[in-house]
């Protein structure tokens, strides 16, 4: 094909467009088109639709004239295979002349608009609209983005709460096999102590048994007893979890019943959220009683705390769906309705108050019980750590180092007294090296102690049980004993753990825990439990004796309490005295031994009480001298009123060094000290370990 046949046409295709000019699109060359453009021009179309989007007619400037020449002249060398370049060069120039020429008619034609076309205001609109394209685009693309992420957060969610249902599953599932196994695993050893129980009462019916193995049935029957009573108070336990259960599924099957015959409108998402929140709480509840062989207090607020997160459940799912159906008629609703919904909301309101005056009064029921369970939970942790200690005991290679361990022990705490401070830094440090270091030094020899063989437990078993000893056995002692206890106890939590223990059992009046006297079968039983010892000849030991001891006990505890520790890790701080005596006024007063007991605990520890509490202090002095005491006087025999006595010459004398008013607070502080103080600085590590 020439030049002269292919121009015209070119020429001719140009002006058979929509209106009768090429129009120039600024997103050709973006979109890929201009090839597809001058392929439609040269095949001569008769129709061409290239509008822009900008405006209705846009014509050519020179440079967008020169590209499409420049394309077109290199498409129309390629349609003619010219490969000569000189050959090529000469039909360019020929074609491109040619068609300027021809071009050049419309420009001229239209420069107004190729003018208007170039000024900075129509590029400004042309550079506003891309900006607008471009932002368009983006919103669309954030929006599905945020859709994205919406559907792949719920997707999430719904995994993991299927994750979750399944794991619970099948962590239920083993701890059920598990719990089987330990059932027979308790069958075969229950079989087989059975049998030997036999074969001992045979043994034993055939010797004579003495005042010592009369002791020993008794303890044995008391043991036996408190297992009784503790299987008692599991059993207790385990009816309460499974009203617990009932409940929550009958508020699941509320759940389903609410599905069925009310109109939800709530997401089908939500819907089995809140099936699957319900089932767990059910299944925490299982796994807790699968895990754990013994029950608390604190495991029955457990399951009450997941009945509670399942009925709010329920209650907000009702209220939701309400709202909902609320929110769809709220152009429908009049003023009466208004009125009715505040009716209803104050209805609901006075409807909870019952239940808060029920929440209370379950609150200060279990207060009364907590003082019960730390004495159990006592009992048994000393009677399992007594276990490792008579391991020990009964290891015939270990008996040197037993007695020596006893001696070492007890030669500390027998000699320690009010020589001087230095004198008790001493004992202390020998005391927290053998169970810090874990050996000690005896005639020469280092002997060393470990929790392999139960050693380790037997010296702080030993210590303790001599430190109450002493604590009985020597009056106004307890100063000098509580400074040295506390500081073990701070820095050998274990140490801490078994004195409480001992203690707690020894005299159950430090939580303070009172036994009732109904849920026992006979006096001695009562009595043991009480704090009573047997003498010698198997009999209950005395009131004189046991007032005695339990005076000792509680005055040592408080001791303890008024002890300044600096570092301020004090094991039990004034917090535990103050709950102690609102413990005991709070319980009904029992004859002779009330009296006692507040005598005892308050002339140890009323400076650091009167110094932290201050007025309050002064006020619950007064109750005691003015209310508490007639209740002490009204209930007890005239012969047994010497505690009485003195708890009230106490409260006198108590009540003239606060009612000087005109000392300082300090010195009003002062004068209510103990005689026989351990200085403050002795409590600071700076002090112990220098």
């Amino acid at each position: 094909m020439t030049t002269d046949n292919y121009c015209p046409n070119v020429i001719d295709a140009l002006k058979k467009c929509k209106k009768g000019q090429l129009q120039y699109d600024s997103f050709w060359n973006d979109e890929g088109k201009t090839e597809e453009i001058v392929n439609s021009v040269k095949q001569n179309l008769t129709t061409l639709n290239l509008s822009s989007p900008l405006s209705s007619q846009n014509f050519f400037t020179k440079e967008k004239l020169n590209g499409l020449t420049d394309q077109l002249s290199y498409e129309y060398c390629e349609d003619q295979n010219l490969n000569d370049e000189d050959q090529q060069s000469d039909e360019i120039d020929h074609h491109l002349r040619f068609l300027l020429e021809k071009l050049k008619i419309d420009i001229s034609n239209n420069q107004d608009q190729i003018e208007v076309f170039s000024t900075p205001s129509t590029r400004s609109k042309l550079f506003d609209y891309e900006q607008r394209r471009e932002f368009d685009v983006q919103k669309k693309v954030e929006e599905k983005k945020q859709e994205w992420d919406e559907k792949q957060e719920l997707f999430a969610k719904q995994c993991e709460e299927q994750m979750k249902m399944i794991e619970k599953k099948f962590l239920l599932e083993s701890m059920h096999q598990l719990k089987a196994y330990e059932k027979e695993y308790e069958q075969l050893e229950n079989n087989f102590n059975k049998i030997n129980f036999g074969k001992k009462n045979n043994l034993e019916s055939q010797q004579n048994r003495g005042i010592k193995m009369k002791e020993i049935e008794e303890k044995q029957k008391l043991l036996i007893r408190q297992k009784e009573l503790k299987k008692l108070q599991q059993m207790q336990y385990l009816q309460k979890f499974d009203s617990y259960r009932k409940e929550i599924d009958e508020i699941r099957r509320n759940y389903e019943t609410y599905l069925k015959e009310k109109k939800v409108l709530i997401s089908q998402d939500r819907i089995e959220h809140y099936r699957n929140l319900m089932i767990g709480f059910d299944q925490d509840i299982e796994v807790m009683l699968l895990s754990k062989k013994e029950f608390q207090t604190s495991d029955v607020e457990f399951c009450e705390n997941k009945l509670q997160q399942c009925k709010n459940n329920f209650e907000e799912f009702v209220q939701q769906n309400e709202q909902i159906k609320t929110n769809e008629s709220i152009k429908l609703e009049s003023n009466k309705s208004v009125i009715e919904n505040k009716i209803i909301d104050g209805q609901e309101k006075n409807a909870q108050t019952p239940s808060n005056h029920q929440t209370k009064s379950n609150t200060i029921s279990k207060a009364s019980k907590s003082s019960s369970m730390v004495f159990i939970n006592m009992q048994t942790k000393l009677l399992k750590f007594e276990e490792f200690c008579q391991k020990f005991f009964d290891d015939q290679s270990k008996k040197q180092i037993r007695a020596s361990i006893q001696i070492y022990i007890r030669s500390i705490i027998n000699t320690i007294c009010n020589i001087s401070v230095e004198h008790l830094r001493e004992k202390l440090l020998k005391l927290l090296n053998l169970y810090q270091r874990k050996q000690f030094e005896q005639n020469g020899q280092s002997i060393s102690i470990s929790e392999a063989d139960f050693s380790y437990h037997f010296a702080i078993n030993t210590a303790v049980k001599h430190f109450i000893n002493v604590a009985t056995k020597h009056r106004s002692i307890s100063l000098k004993l509580a400074p040295v206890i506390i500081i073990l106890w701070a820095f050998i939590p274990i140490f801490g753990d078994i004195f409480w223990a001992h203690l707690v059992v020894a005299c159950p009046y430090v939580i303070p825990y009172f036994p009732d006297r109904n849920q026992f079968k006979n006096d001695a039983e009562f009595a043991v439990i009480c704090g009573y010892q047997l003498n010698k000849k198997g009999q209950i030991e005395s009131n004189e004796s046991f007032h005695s001891r339990m005076f000792a006990l509680i005055e040592l505890y408080s001791a303890i309490i008024q002890c300044n520790m600096v570092e301020n890790n004090h094991p039990r701080d004034l917090q535990y005295a103050w709950k102690w005596l609102a413990t005991i006024l709070n319980e009904e007063p029992k004859e002779a031994l009330t009296a006692l007991l507040l005598d005892a605990f308050i002339s140890n520890s009323m400076h650091k009480l009167y110094a932290m509490y201050g007025r309050q202090f002064e006020k619950l002095i007064n109750f005691i001298r003015e209310i508490f005491i007639d209740k002490i006087q009204s209930i007890t025999a005239a012969e047994n009123r010497q505690s009485l006595m003195k708890l009230q010459s106490m409260l006198d004398d108590l009540e003239k060094k606060l009612a000087r008013k005109n000392l300082p607070k300090k010195a009003s502080i002062d004068s209510l000290r103990p005689s026989g103080l351990v200085p403050d600085q002795f409590f600071s590590k700076s002090f112990i370990f220098k």
